[in-house]
Formats: structure tokens, C-alpha cells, sequence
């Protein structure tokens, strides 16, 4: 039995399988490029992402057949969303954590709530970078 675990992070993935010491039996890591539409959006391709995930799960599990996979963790960017149809196909990009689209927005808010209020609220401080 091995154990896998996967972090998605905001330009690259990380997979690796442990045995139940803890000893590497194998790993992989994949890059895809953040995307920049207009000055200060951060976006990413979540087909290329997935495709990149994919990719490098399948290079760790062909590795692990002998000690194969029970367990699996991911660690992923809480923030990013991506837009899916009711069938699951990706509609648009995901924005990172790294976009500030929402400035004005946030600008917006504080005018019309402290920062007590809004952290009470979320548990967040106000901020435009989604």
C-alpha cells in the first residue's frame, strides 16, 4: 500500500506516493503558465491544468504497481473556481489569487463597512486580489 498526494499550486503541480514509512517511491512535477487577458488579471487554463494533473498522476501511479495507491490528499488553491456547465465542461478560465479585478469593488464595500464588520463576517480582511 502507498499513499499519494497531490498539490495543485498556482503555476505547477506537485504528485508523489509515499510508502507507510514515509520513503518517496515516486514523484513527478508539472508547470502550466498563468495567463495575463488585461493588466491585472491572473487567470489559468483549467483544461491544461487538469491535463498537467493528469499527467503527472498517471507517471506516479505507473510507478507505484507493486505498492499501489489507497489513500490520496490534495492540496489545492482554495481561492480558484472555475465555471462548469451542469455537464461539468469547463466554461472559462479560473482566477488565481494573484488577480485584482475586484479593487474597485473592495473599494466599494469599505465605504459602506468597517474592517471589524467585514472580518466578523468573512474572516477575512477586505482585500481586491480575489
Amino acid at each position: 500500500m502507498s499513499l499519494m498526494g497531490i498539490d495543485l499550486g498556482t503555476t505547477g503541480c506537485k504528485v508523489i506516493a509515499f510508502d507507510l514509512e514515509g520513503r518517496i517511491i515516486a514523484h513527478a512535477y508539472r508547470e502550466y503558465p498563468l495567463i495575463h487577458r488585461r493588466p491585472g488579471w491572473s487567470e489559468l487554463d483549467s483544461n491544461l491544468v487538469w491535463e498537467r494533473v493528469a499527467d503527472a498522476i498517471r507517471e506516479v501511479a505507473s510507478k507505484t504497481r507493486n505498492d499501489p495507491v489507497e489513500a490520496l490528499a490534495v492540496a489545492s488553491q482554495g481561492e480558484a473556481v472555475t465555471p462548469v456547465t451542469e455537464d461539468g465542461e469547463m466554461l472559462d478560465t479560473a482566477i488565481t489569487t494573484f488577480d485584482s479585478r475586484a479593487e474597485g469593488i473592495a473599494e466599494e464595500i469599505a465605504q459602506e463597512m468597517s474592517p471589524i464588520e467585514i472580518m466578523r463576517i468573512t474572516g477575512m480582511p477586505l482585500s481586491g486580489i480575489t
